[in-house]
């Protein structure tokens, strides 16, 4: 699994035009290759660098009504002890003062916050993934077991921990691979004086003004 994630980060040009370190990557390849999120959302989700505050990367989905937190650490057939878990500890404490965490964070994580702050006012659910590709050791497994219960049984701001380890990131990208991603055809006039084009990684990208009206008339929005 490790050295499939290794070649994917390496020979996709859009891992290493995007993010910064191998760490970073590797969220990302979660995101994009488990998550099935796209491209553009995750550079959006990534929160990783300096100030990050235990945070490599922030999703709010309001389908599922949730807010994840994912902290990733990407290592060989290392070890993991106990300090990734008390790094999500210390996440988890900093979110219940969101006014306090966005006076320190990093810029990234700041533009994610307003988002959390508004799905907290609507009783989004938190979740915590600490993403590895190392292995817990047994007393990392222990004070897994009690971070867990202790998030969920806290008065006032509860929240799940859920360990991706090999085994369990193995099995969601085989479950991911297997999803049949919706297909949607809807034709737009678009004005060639207002269109920009791009290319996000290997993705042809084009910007244009649309009026709200023709918007609505797209599949899967309804207001």
């Amino acid at each position: 699994m490790l050295e499939q994630i290794r070649n994917e980060i390496t020979s996709d040009p859009y891992y290493q035009q995007n993010f910064a370190n191998d760490g970073e990557r590797f969220v990302a390849w979660y995101l994009r290759r488990v998550l099935l999120r796209d491209p553009i959302a995750v550079k959006d989700d990534i929160t990783d660098g300096q100030n990050d505050k235990q945070m490599d990367a922030v999703i709010v989905d309001d389908d599922d009504r949730r807010v994840l937190i994912v902290q990733g650490k990407f290592i060989g057939a290392n070890s993991v002890d106990g300090e990734p878990l008390r790094e999500v500890l210390a996440a988890w404490v900093r979110l219940q003062d969101l006014q306090s965490l966005q006076q320190d964070c990093n810029e990234k994580l700041k533009l994610k916050l307003e988002s959390v702050r508004l799905a907290f006012e609507d009783d989004y659910r938190v979740e915590f993934e600490l993403l590895t590709t190392g292995t817990l050791t047994d007393a990392a497994r222990a004070d897994l077991k009690a971070f867990t219960d202790r998030l969920e049984d806290q008065d006032g701001f509860t929240a799940s921990l859920q360990l991706v380890d090999t085994e369990v990131l193995r099995t969601r990208l085989a479950e991911a691979e297997a999803q049949e991603l919706p297909s949607l055809e809807h034709i737009i006039q678009v004005d060639p004086t207002k269109i920009l084009l791009a290319k996000v990684g290997n993705v042809q990208t084009v910007l244009t003004v649309l009026p709200l009206r023709e918007c609505l008339n797209m599949p899967g929005i309804t207001d």
